[in-house]
């Protein structure tokens, strides 16, 4: 694999972004993130960034667009698609 892993990419953006005191996630939002890249990036392999595409991104996409809501899967009806009350 050649660049950069999607993980290393991730974990550097997310860094980055809590150090801008403007800019900077709350906690629940972080683990948000943190939760989507850690999904998209088993999804892809940890693919390099330079390979990945629209492709790979529309495919991860439509992936989880099937898998069932997660309040749902918690019994939970109150939370939103991403689990969060």
């Amino acid at each position: 694999m050649n660049g950069t892993p999607f993980s290393k990419a991730a974990l550097e953006y997310i860094a980055d972004i809590q150090r801008d005191q403007n800019a900077k996630l709350t906690e629940q939002t972080r683990g948000q993130h943190e939760m989507a890249f850690r999904l998209f990036g088993q999804y892809c392999d940890d693919a390099s960034l330079a390979a990945i595409d629209r492709t790979i991104a529309g495919d991860f996409l439509q992936a989880i667009s099937k898998l069932p809501h997660i309040g749902a899967l918690i019994g939970d009806e109150e939370t939103d698609g991403l689990g969060i009350a």
